[in-house]
């Protein structure tokens, strides 16, 4: 059985991610010098500092390795999901929800759009219904008027 070794700092997880790289592109060990040598001047991951590392790897990049899933950097949130979870969040914080958890939160996005989670909602149009009503919400717990949107009689 294989011992599952746990990078600790930057400069081994990149290590790591290059020696993946090399054997996913299956280089052969003098090609794989050789790139080291023309990119760094050193022929050793060992006495590269992270610079280089990340030099190394930009070059394995450029001829064709694509990093698995859990190497990606996530991407930023679009604006809507941050507003509407941050909206969520000062509810909870005002003492305004019973339940301030995601799934409550999930539960309510899917009354209001008829999609489950805020994270599918792919436009700021579509996120635009909820985050007005987590607005009038916070308006209403913080003791503010909030107009009426449906007809009076």
């Amino acid at each position: 059985m294989k011992r599952r070794v746990i990078t600790k700092t930057p400069r081994d997880a990149l290590k790591a991610k290059i020696n993946a790289a090399c054997k996913s592109l299956r280089l052969a060990e003098e090609d794989y010098r050789a790139r080291l040598l023309r990119v760094t001047g050193l022929d050793s991951l060992r006495a590269m500092d992270v610079a280089q590392l990340d030099a190394v790897f930009a070059d394995l990049v450029s001829i064709g390795y694509e990093e698995p899933a859990r190497y990606r950097r996530r991407q930023d949130a679009p604006k809507h999901l941050r507003t509407i979870y941050g909206l969520w969040l000062e509810l909870g914080n005002l003492g305004a929800l019973k339940d301030p958890s995601k799934k409550a939160l999930w539960a309510f996005t899917k009354r209001q759009t008829g999609i489950d989670r805020p994270e599918w909602l792919r436009t700021s149009t579509e996120a635009s219904k909820l985050i007005t009503a987590l607005q009038q919400m916070v308006k209403r717990a913080r003791g503010l008027s909030v107009p009426s949107t449906r007809n009076q009689k």
